[in-house]
């Protein structure tokens, strides 16, 4: 069952006890009308607050027909113009029940003439629409209301299901990139080709164990990157890449974020920042900024800028659907590509 379904249960509770709070106070207002009485004199009567109450009856019998009956079989299921016919008979059928109550009480007074119908009738009529108007009125809003709560609903679940998919596709992405990095290095120097198939088993132990858990603590995704750019740095000749690294020594402890939610810009700053033939650079910073927020900078030489924006694969636009989701706009993200370098800016709430 998903999370609609009690939505709807909410407001349908918050629907009966409006009805319910209306009609209690029709049932006292007779109540406070005698005290009012007393108050000049008069004594309390029963008979008045019977009088009313009996009166209540038909204007219950019209709202019971209306909000369990015409509304939800005509009006909500676009049969507007039967509702409308419904509703008409339904309150001629009123009048005249007024019309003949009148009689009976003051004979020889006919409330069928076209002028000068009698005050009461007329307001009774009045009264009688003004609660049909509250009472659909009442039953539209909740009505958005809840189609408004469900539709959230519904696109939470499609939300989740859709960062569960990215996950799935993240995790093998860089699982395939880190063994093709690997594999080159094999024949160019096997023995940092192991000491980087080690340093890639403690990378596979954190995404297998903490990449598909909601949060992290900081200090796992602290190491987690700088066991990756540790890896990568052994990759390439020395003096060849120049990378900055700086990520905070003391973090706090107690401090959760997503997990593996700045490892995308980073593999693209690896992926398309370095070059074989020209002097490359890659800066990557990250620290706590004390108002309880991550501020992530990562900057590199772009040699491959239609690749690292996303246009295929793992992207850009991915890391974008995951933070929108998280964080809606309580986020900030800047991305820039000018003087030949690409640099990201990205500033999240600690969870």
């Amino acid at each position: 069952m998903y999370k609609g379904s009690s939505v709807i249960d909410r407001t349908r509770k918050y629907e009966c006890l409006v009805y319910a709070a209306l009609w209690l106070l029709a049932l006292v207002l007779p109540f406070f009308n005698e005290f009012m009485r007393m108050a000049y004199g008069s004594e309390f009567s029963w008979a008045n607050i019977d009088r009313w109450w009996t009166g209540l009856i038909p204007f219950i019998i019209v709202f019971g027909i209306n909000n369990f009956i015409l509304v939800p079989r005509y009006l909500l299921r676009q049969r507007a113009y039967m509702y409308l016919l419904l509703l008409l008979a339904l309150v001629a059928f009123f009048i005249l029940y007024q019309g003949v109550t009148y009689e009976f009480r003051f004979p020889g007074k006919s409330v069928y003439r076209f002028l000068g119908l009698p005050m009461p009738l007329v307001m009774n009529v009045a009264l009688l629409l003004m609660l049909i108007a509250v009472n659909t009125a009442v039953i539209m809003a909740f009505k958005y209301v809840r189609e408004k709560d469900t539709r959230k609903s519904l696109e939470t679940i499609r939300l989740k299901d859709e960062i569960r998919l990215l996950k799935a596709r993240i995790n093998p992405h860089f699982f395939m990139n880190m063994l093709n990095n690997i594999h080159a290095m094999i024949e160019l120097d096997p023995v940092k080709a192991q000491d980087m198939t080690l340093e890639l088993s403690k990378l596979m132990r954190y995404v297998l164990y903490e990449g598909s858990n909601a949060t992290t603590s900081l200090v796992g995704e602290i190491s987690f990157i700088d066991s990756y750019v540790t890896l990568m740095k052994r990759r390439y000749p020395e003096g060849k890449v120049d990378i900055i690294l700086e990520l905070p020594t003391d973090p706090s402890p107690d401090v959760m974020i997503p997990p593996m939610i700045f490892i995308t810009f980073v593999e693209n700053a690896f992926k398309h920042g370095v070059s074989y033939k020209a002097k490359s650079r890659i800066f990557i910073s990250m620290k706590e900024t004390g108002d309880g927020r991550i501020s992530f900078v990562c900057s590199n030489t772009m040699w491959m800028a239609s690749a690292q924006c996303g246009h295929g694969g793992v992207g850009l636009d991915n890391v974008r659907r995951r933070l929108d989701y998280l964080y809606e706009e309580n986020y900030q993200l800047e991305i820039k590509e000018e003087n030949g370098t690409f640099d990201v800016s990205l500033t999240i709430p600690c969870l």
